[in-house]
């Protein structure tokens, strides 16, 4: 029985999840090909055991204790594919993870069985290779530097165990540092020329299998020690393996990875420096295959290219954490004709088990080699996912642009998205809520999702429903959420966009409707947020229900409710009072979406002639739906800091809080990417996006004004398996408010106070359109120039600034990552990392 929606799907099953199904069986559950389910009960005899635990360290033994009657009977023991015959059993246990132990007993014919299951916990070769027990060494052959005061010296000890840290370094070539650094180790090694390319090795044999596919993890930061910018040239790291740990060894060394033109974090960075504690690194992470040929030392190699090449390569938290039994790698070929394309697929790497199409039009595939009709011209992001086993996957997109002629689309009526308030400057979202008919016996697709696409902007569709309509068309009910980007206007120009539907006999027919948009006369707030939680006794195992109430103070007396707008189809207002100038509004929220976690509504309040708008987002603080505790990942403890003068609704505002970290296989629930804090705060997730093997995600959290802030938050990031099922992602946060500043707004300390005259602050960021850099220590007589620095080192910005508050327009440049230097009189002050998101 399958919970989607509506009725009459009930008992259908996906291609995909018959697929799965019939994988698993034949894989993780064959068992239930041999087991004696079909067999008719006898009551002759009754198999039972008792065991010494329920769970067992990987490597050693449980005794099972046979108490079947009749005690005469004959018996068999199956453990992991294993028979023994044998009254009673003693079994060791060498593979990770839940295994199941099996008793099966026989007298006069009749058979019966019993089994129990069995945790194997411990660190297995391959999940999390063993290490001996070791600490990183004192002074070792690596010069010691800049050990903060305060910080626990890993060098003398202290140094917390962590057998899947691949530990115990030392150098390879020349002399590079570590830097004891707060909670994480790191590495400096530095390249200059020929003679000086510094590199670190593991001391002991990382205990690789031959054969195995293991994967290798490190976060990394790139540094300049030039003293100018001209000619930089951009360094390569090199990841490798060696038969030997020896200085300067270099016999058979194996190249498995390559960083090559990395670019800079820093242009001044000097050699034997550690870093900021609170310093973002990158992070990444490679598989290979390996054999037994390559040597077994881990090093890291800051390898030297050309003149020029002066930088300082820092290198932490290097782990070899699991292996993967296989590593696909998705490729595909196409040839376009008029509006079909001839896709062929494969996987380089591992061969695959299954495929998995994205046309980028609604419809989707599971042929490995196909043929698509495309219905409508656009430009289409297509994307080819291949997976070698049930939970090992990866994603290829290619863009493809078909210009037609394609099949003429049937026209419907126009449809119009509403937005509280337009800024030509920035992106802006409508919201609209909407019903046509369709011919009737219509539905979505086959193994597609219901997707509007449009060349214009981007329209999300939020929730939907058919509805069956006797003796006539069927109605398609649609809530969807309209994304104008920089620079377009919706407002005046609108958009179209086409969808697909198929009839009883699959055939696919195309549907084309106009969106336009408007705004408010007035848009009285800020977006206000608001909270729902799970009603559990209207709830059930399919629906759940969520209800919320908001206040919104008017200014005008006059105004009185009149509606909403919202892009979910089950959001109702169950009653509205007020008084004096608040308007309280009761509202409920009904879904089938299991991942149900935060939409959009827009409040209408009207006066003769003028129609005024309240945007409000809602959040779930309290889901419905049993949400995982134990994560699957965990990252280090983050500082954030909250907006000044940002005190909504008695919640503080922390802004854009941004992440790119691996997926490591998970998808992006169906409901979208969600989160939650603990304390009371929401969570409000503004981007997210799988790109390859990475999830980027931003976020904005709103904590109540009372939080605590002495202590640490979990921030869980909610994602899905391959079978559907949400896991969690673990990030610590410290969350700093200074309170006082919601009464007196923060002045920028003069030099005179002992501020840093060298530093500047520059908000927002991430940005958009416009970046803002407050510069306390200006002073007329000298001269101050900022300068905007892509990622190839290029200067693309030069201003010289006038006051202490400066705004430097962004809005002509492409999103991606820059560095915003600030200069007095022709020598460098400081220098800061900035994110554009255009």
């Amino acid at each position: 029985h399958m919970s989607y929606f509506p009725a009459t799907c009930h008992y259908l099953f996906k291609g995909e999840q018959i697929m799965r199904m019939r994988g698993a069986l034949m894989g993780l559950r064959a068992s239930l090909l041999e087991s004696l389910g079909c067999v008719p009960d006898c009551d002759d005899v009754t198999a039972d055991f008792t065991s010494s635990d329920v769970t067992v360290s990987v490597g050693n033994s449980l005794t099972f204790a046979n108490t079947t009657i009749p005690g005469q009977s004959s018996y068999t023991w199956i453990v992991e594919d294993q028979e023994f015959n044998s009254t009673n059993l003693t079994y060791y246990f060498n593979n990770l993870g839940s295994v199941l132990v099996c008793l099966r007993a026989t007298y006069n014919g009749c058979i019966n069985e019993h089994c129990e299951l069995i945790q194997v916990d411990g660190i297995d070769d391959c999940s999390n290779p063993i290490l001996p027990e070791c600490e990183l060494l004192y002074n070792g052959t690596f010069e010691r530097n800049n050990v903060q005061i305060g910080v626990v010296d890993h060098f003398s000890g202290g140094q917390q165990l962590n057998n899947n840290k691949v530990c115990n370094w030392i150098n390879k070539e020349v002399t590079p540092f570590f830097c004891s650094n707060l909670y994480k180790d790191v590495f400096g090694i530095y390249s200059a020329s020929e003679p000086f390319q510094e590199s670190i090795v593991t001391q002991m044999e990382v205990p690789f299998v031959d054969g195995h596919n293991y994967k290798v993890t490190f976060e990394y930061y790139t540094g300049n020690n030039f003293p100018t910018l001209l000619n930089l040239k951009e360094p390569t790291l090199v990841v490798g393996l060696s038969h030997s740990s020896a200085l300067h060894s270099q016999l058979d060394d194996e190249i498995i990875e390559v960083l090559p033109n990395l670019s800079y974090d820093d242009y001044d960075v000097h050699n034997h420096e550690c870093l900021n504690p609170t310093t973002n690194f990158h992070y990444h992470e490679f598989t290979f295959p390996y054999t037994s040929d390559m040597g077994k030392h881990l090093y890291f190699w800051n390898l030297y290219t050309e003149p020029d090449n002066q930088s300082i390569i820092f290198i932490r938290d290097v782990h070899v954490p699991e292996c993967l039994s296989c590593i696909p790698v998705p490729d595909f070929e196409f040839e376009i004709d008029d509006c079909s394309v001839q896709f062929e697929g494969e996987s380089i790497g591992e061969e695959a088990l299954w495929y998995k199409w994205d046309f980028g039009d609604g419809i989707t595939s599971s042929n490995q080699n196909v043929t698509h009709e495309y219905l409508f011209p656009g430009i289409f992001n297509v994307c080819l996912t291949a997976a070698c086993d049930l939970e090992i996957s990866a994603t290829e997109c290619k863009e493809i642009e078909i210009t037609g002629p394609c099949t003429d689309c049937t026209e419907l009526p126009g449809v119009t998205a509403t937005a509280c308030s337009v800024d030509e400057s920035t992106v802006n979202v409508y919201l609209a809520n909407f019903s046509v008919e369709i011919p009737d016996g219509y539905k979505i697709c086959e193994g597609s999702d219901f997707f509007i696409y449009s060349g214009q902007v981007s329209i999300e569709v939020s929730s939907f429903e058919i509805i069956d309509v006797p003796s006539d068309d069927d109605l398609l009910n649609v809530g969807v959420i309209i994304t104008s980007s920089l620079l377009y206007d919706f407002l005046q120009t609108g958009a179209k966009g086409y969808f697909i539907l198929c009839n009883d006999e699959d055939e696919q027919f195309c549907f084309t409707i106009r969106f336009s948009g408007e705004a408010c006369d007035l848009c009285l707030n800020e977006v206000l947020p608001s909270i729902v939680t799970c009603n559990e006794v209207i709830s059930d195992v399919s629906t759940y229900v969520y209800d919320g109430t908001i206040i919104i103070t008017l200014s005008d007396p006059i105004l009185t409710y009149s509606g909403f707008e919202s892009p979910e189809l089950g959001f109702e207002v169950l009653s509205t009072s007020h008084s004096g100038n608040d308007w309280t509004i009761q509202y409920r929220i009904t879904t089938e979406n299991l991942f149900f976690n935060s939409t959009n509504v827009i409040f209408y309040f009207t006066k003769i002639g003028v129609k005024a708008c309240v945007s409000a987002l809602i959040i779930v603080s309290e889901s419905c739906s049993e949400l995982p505790s134990e994560c699957a990942e965990e990252w280090d403890t983050k500082e954030l800091t909250c907006a000044e003068n940002e005190l909504v609704e008695d919640y503080l505002f922390f802004p854009a809080f941004t992440m790119y970290v691996p997926n490591n296989g998970y998808t992006i629930c169906d409901g979208g990417l969600f989160g939650t804090i603990d304390g009371g705060g929401t969570v409000e997730v503004t981007h997210a996006q799988i790109q390859g093997q990475y999830l980027s995600f931003s976020l904005n959290i709103w904590m109540p004004e009372n939080y605590n802030t002495h202590i640490t938050y979990d921030l869980r990031i909610y994602l899905c398996n391959n079978r559907g099922e949400m896991v969690c992602y673990l990030f610590p946060l410290e969350l700093i408010c200074n309170l006082g500043s919601f009464q007196n707004p923060i002045i920028p300390r003069s030099t005179a106070d002992g501020m840093d005259p060298n530093l500047f602050s520059l908000y927002p960021n991430p940005a958009y359109s416009s970046i803002t850099i407050e510069y306390p220590g200006f002073d007329p007589v000298s001269r101050v120039d900022i300068e905007l620095i892509d990622l190839t080192g290029q200067i693309i910005l030069n201003n010289a600034i006038s006051s202490n508050i400066t705004v430097v327009d962004v809005s002509n440049l492409t999103g991606g990552i820059y560095f915003v230097r600030l200069k007095k009189n022709g020598s460098t002050l400081s220098t800061q990392k900035v994110v554009l998101l255009q």
